[in-house]
């Protein structure tokens, strides 16, 4: 059988985001952990949006792209499973590209134009960005680099944050992102979370 998720849905003025999904079939270096391709893709944005304002940006565990302690973007990527095989990863990439103002609520939120100050062609850097993906993937995949660039580019690392698993809210250290894709976090102990385990409480709040 086939199992599918629906794609996320991106809310954003209209013509002022990068709102692109992209269908690839893995390769085998992902097979290992799914969250290596997730990081793959973060990171080939991370290096997209760097080329426009270098400096600043930031990968949000598990699948935020941040400037400064703000969000810029986000990524999700849906699996198409076939016959017991992961035959197709589905990602979902939003990127706020000119947007100068954001809703109560997302005041948490930045645009490529508010860090730059200059309005962009978000068409145009649709289809750079989808190039890149497809280069990139051409290209020897190591994992292992991967998550190394991943932690060394981990928003809030090194840094005391607050988290919440259910209803308990706890203070922590950022220590990095784990092979498996778990972050990894240092107060008493040193803890491993699953994606989906806790949430990121807000930056007024750490």
């Amino acid at each position: 059988g086939v199992q599918t998720c629906a794609l996320p849905i991106w809310v954003s003025e209209p013509g002022s985001s990068v709102n692109l999904s992209v269908a690839l079939q893995p390769k085998a270096p992902f097979r290992v952990d799914r969250f290596h391709y997730n990081a793959f893709i973060a990171l080939t944005c991370l290096d997209f949006l760097s080329d426009f304002s270098p400096g600043g940006f930031s990968l949000k565990w598990p699948n935020d792209l941040y400037w400064g302690d703000k969000k810029i973007g986000g990524i999700l990527t849906e699996n198409i499973i076939s016959a017991g095989e992961w035959a197709w990863a589905v990602t979902g990439i939003g990127l706020n590209i000119n947007q100068s103002a954001f809703p109560e609520g997302l005041a948490g939120a930045v645009s490529l134009k508010m860090a730059t100050g200059l309005p962009h062609d978000p068409e145009e850097l649709a289809r750079q960005l989808h190039k890149l993906i497809l280069l990139r993937m051409e290209e020897k995949i190591d994992v292992e680099k991967i998550m190394k660039r991943f932690n060394a580019n981990l928003y809030k690392k090194g840094q005391s944050v607050k988290l919440k698993k259910g209803t308990i809210a706890f203070n922590t250290t950022i220590s990095g992102v784990d092979e498996y894709g778990r972050l990894i976090t240092e107060d008493a102990v040193e803890r491993f979370f699953s994606v989906g385990e806790v949430e990121w409480m807000p930056a007024s709040t750490e």
